[in-house]
């Protein structure tokens, strides 16, 4: 167990956000004299404000409420419990010949902090009924929010979490539907820290940061305080020793700043305990003894069981074990009375009870609505009946247009592999054609040559190598690749170097290496044939110098340009041979494009643009 009777404490701080607006102007200057109260403020000085509004309280009534509440609020600030208690029970006493009073209902919750204050829970609990039944009979719900975290930090107190939760969630929805702004960052902390508490982490956190980001937006200085000491629980939680410290700190650093006693203790409080879960005793005690010296100041017991628990268990590993023995049976005997049995079950009946007789006011309330709603209820269904229909034809008739465009689209996909097919069968053909031509025009004429040659037997065997590297190279165009094992950037790298010669120097560049993933083999082998075809081309009939070829992928498209410096190409298509035509008609089948760009002299680029 973790940070134990330290969430008591935001009991009193939210009191002071607790109240009443003010319209008469001597109200208005009452909480501007108290709100001119620093927190150390002197006795004398604090007791010469108190009295300049006492003054000016004695004109009307309103006035005199007004004073007693802020003065109610002082006592209970100092630490002066006896007082604040006293002036809330003489007022409740003078005023319950009207029971819903509306301004009762603050006098109620200052009351029950004060018991809360004593660890007396019970009235406490009873109290915070008393405000938040006349809050709900005026339907005041933001207040009605802050009472509900008042009572989840009760349960906090006496360790029962999964209870906090409830009425912290409860707060944080009130507060949240009425768009508060005020309460709702401090509210908010304190509902994610419950969640961290009872393992909801993940949403605990998310929670916290909203906290975070409303305080900072609306400057809520509780807010701030509390989300930082949330983050620093949620790091702590997760083990993120640097960032823990920091929130802790940040946490620490702001109540040092606005001299809130009650915060500066809840840090030192978790920064002992988060020290004692990493085994550094040396600074377990430096906090705990700071936390010590705060409760002293405060005039409060509330904390003692984290402290002796901590210092306990620092003691104990330091070896010095007198002392870990006293302050960890002193923890022990604390931790007893806090959880008596009796003591929770007594506070959860009245709680139930209270939740039972307004749920028992709320379904009167529901039968009357519901039977006023029937009618209504009757009318709608027969729209509600011709609604559905409308909609349940109009998905049919969706549905029924999609099937019929999934078909057409099945058509024209296997229209195209068809084309495909074709195109591939031609450029086959094609290819075996030039084959043809350079088996007639190559090797026959070596051959020829060499049968009319009278030649020794040297140049005759350089004849033979020479028709055999053709033929050789001729075999090797004709051999099918398999594009399931070899990259196409591979296979166009390796025909450049074949055709790069002392006539011709062929320029390669690709980007390809790592998208061969995006390229399927048929895609891969049909490009391959159609570069083979372009760069024969060159060769034949360019008279270029110099060839550069690009494979560049780019935004799930692949773009294969043949570029050559010779003697120009018509970009006409109507002039065009059958070789090219055939190209075009591969490409688009293959739903890319195929441009030519040039000009007499200028050189020639072929470019083919594929959409992946």
């Amino acid at each position: 167990m973790r940070k134990k009777n330290i969430f008591i404490w935001i009991i009193v701080l939210q009191l002071f956000c607790f109240g009443e607006s003010y319209s008469i102007s001597d109200s208005l200057k009452i909480a501007t004299i108290f709100g001119s109260i620093a927190p150390k403020t002197n006795n004398k000085l604090a007791n010469d404000i108190i009295a300049q509004a006492r003054s000016i309280s004695l004109k009307n009534e309103k006035s005199r409420d007004v004073f007693f509440y802020n003065l109610a609020k002082y006592y209970f600030s100092v630490g002066n419990i006896d007082s604040t208690q006293f002036i809330c029970e003489r007022i409740l006493r003078d005023t319950l010949k009207n029971p819903i009073d509306v301004k009762l209902a603050k006098y109620f919750n200052i009351l029950a902090s004060v018991h809360a204050f004593k660890s007396e829970n019970i009235i406490a609990i009873e109290n915070y009924q008393r405000a938040i039944k006349i809050l709900e009979h005026y339907k005041k719900y933001e207040l009605v929010g802050q009472i509900n975290n008042n009572i989840a930090n009760i349960f906090f107190s006496l360790f029962d979490y999964k209870q906090a939760c409830k009425y912290s969630k409860r707060s944080y929805e009130l507060l949240f539907t009425e768009k508060d702004t005020i309460y709702l960052p401090g509210v908010s902390a304190v509902y994610g820290i419950s969640l961290i508490k009872v393992d909801s982490v993940r949403k605990g956190y998310k929670i916290i940061r909203y906290s975070l980001n409303t305080s900072e937006k609306h400057k809520s200085i509780l807010g701030l305080m509390l989300s930082n000491y949330g983050l620093g629980e949620y790091y702590s939680n997760n083990l993120q020793t640097d960032s823990a410290i920091y929130f802790y700190n940040q946490s620490l650093q702001i109540a040092k700043q606005t001299g809130i006693k009650f915060y500066q203790l809840i840090n030192h409080l978790g920064l002992a305990n988060f020290y004692t879960a990493n085994n550094q005793p040396i600074l377990v005690i430096e906090h705990a003894n700071e936390a010590r010296s705060l409760i002293h100041q405060l005039n409060t017991t509330n904390a003692n069981y984290s402290i002796y628990k901590n210092m306990g268990a620092a003691y104990s590993k330091l070896g010095r074990l007198d002392s870990a023995y006293f302050f960890l049976d002193s923890a022990h005997q604390l931790l007893r009375k806090i959880n008596l049995a009796e003591n929770k079950q007594v506070i959860n009946e009245l709680l139930i009870k209270y939740e039972s007789s307004k749920k028992e006011n709320e379904l009167n309330l529901l039968k009357i609505e519901t039977l006023t709603t029937q009618k209504r209820l009757n009318k709608t269904r027969f729209f509600l009946l011709i609604l559905l229909l409308t909609l349940f034809i109009c998905i049919f008739i969706f549905y029924v247009i999609k099937q019929k465009e999934k078909r057409k689209a099945n058509q024209l996909k296997v229209q195209q592999e068809e084309t495909l097919v074709r195109l591939l069968a031609e450029a086959e053909e094609n290819e075996r054609e030039r084959i043809s031509n350079e088996l007639h025009d190559v090797v026959l004429s070596e051959l020829t040559a060499i049968r009319l040659k009278k030649s020794n037997t040297e140049e005759l065997n350089n004849n033979l190598n020479h028709i055999h590297n053709q033929i050789r190279k001729i075999a090797h165009n004709l051999f099918p690749i398999s594009f399931s094992k070899v990259q196409l950037n591979q296979a166009i790298h390796k025909v450049c170097i074949e055709n790069n010669t002392n006539e011709l120097t062929v320029n390669f560049y690709t980007n390809l290496d790592q998208n061969q993933k995006l390229l399927k083999p048929l895609l891969s082998k049909t490009l391959y044939l159609i570069f083979c075809e372009l760069i024969q081309n060159v060769k034949k009939h360019s008279n270029a110098k110099t060839c550069f070829v690009n494979l560049i992928y780019n935004n799930s498209s692949l773009m294969l340009s043949v570029e050559d410096d010779g003697i120009g190409i018509s970009v006409i298509e109507e002039e065009w041979g059958q070789g090219l035509i055939s190209i075009k008609k591969r490409i688009e089948a293959m739903q890319g494009t195929f441009n030519i760009i040039g000009e007499p002299n200028g050189g020639t680029i072929c470019k083919i643009n594929i959409s992946l």
